[in-house]
């Protein structure tokens, strides 16, 4: 049995776990298994897909690679595109970015979801990324809108 695998060493670190949380720590990383193996909260891109196939597998890769090249590389429109674009390259999934946004209590970036998809969908198409037609480049409910004024 491996050292942090031992009983003792398990009990010191539930102790060590509940001062941080009282202090309002919060660990990145969560125990997802009797053996104490961690794994981080966050998704990471390039696990997302790993029992996948080679060529989505491959794809995804490729996409999740250039777009970070992108985001260090291009202007935004505002402080928030930027912010939105940095969690997209890095992994994080469109329901936590919404929550992050919330957390920021401004009221230009209330974090709907649907807003974060026109934003991620608008720069994968500037950026030559991913091509959008016009019908699935917005969500449904802003065409419904434009279509009747």
């Amino acid at each position: 049995m491996k050292k942090w695998q031992s009983k003792e060493f398990l009990d010191l670190q539930n102790h060590w776990y509940e001062l941080l949380a009282k202090d309002g720590f919060v660990d990145e990383e969560v125990i997802i298994n009797k053996t104490g193996d961690l794994v981080l909260k966050t998704s990471n891109p390039y696990n997302a897909y790993r029992r996948a196939d080679s060529v989505t597998k491959q794809t995804k890769q490729e996409y999740y690679e250039r777009l970070s090249c992108e985001v260090d590389q291009n202007k935004y429109q505002s402080r928030i595109d930027r912010l939105i674009m940095m969690r997209v390259a890095e992994g994080f999934k469109i329901k936590e970015i919404s929550e992050e946004l919330r957390d920021l209590h401004d009221p230009k970036c209330m974090g709907c979801r649907r807003t974060i998809t026109r934003v991620i969908r608008r720069y994968e198409h500037e950026w030559g990324i991913r091509t959008w037609e016009n019908g699935l480049m917005y969500p449904r409910t802003y065409q419904k809108k434009k279509q009747n004024i």
